[in-house]
């Protein structure tokens, strides 16, 4: 007969194999491995495929150099002045 003191004594095994924690753990750790990689070891060059006849190619000479660029805009006065008559009447 088994009294409820045996029961409390017998060994609790332990459980064998991955648990919830380990495959997060293990989750955090591939996603952390992958930015590493990306941070480092990837190629981040970027290309722009142009077509030959739209392209202006010179030889390089040693010149000024102008550079205008367009800026759309007003312009401006620093200050104004209104002129009033004192008196209206007509100039002969």
């Amino acid at each position: 007969m088994d009294t409820p003191v045996e029961k409390m004594d017998r060994p609790i095994e332990k459980k064998k194999g991955l648990k919830k924690k380990h495959i997060g753990y293990i989750a955090i750790g591939i996603i952390i491995l992958v930015l590493f990689y990306m941070a480092f070891f990837t190629d981040r060059t970027s290309t722009y495929k142009v077509e030959k006849d739209k392209l202006i190619i010179e030889t390089v000479i040693f010149d000024q150099f102008n550079d205008y660029i367009t800026v759309p805009g007003t312009v401006e006065p620093i200050s104004t002045i209104f002129l009033d008559a004192q008196e209206g009447g007509r100039v002969e």
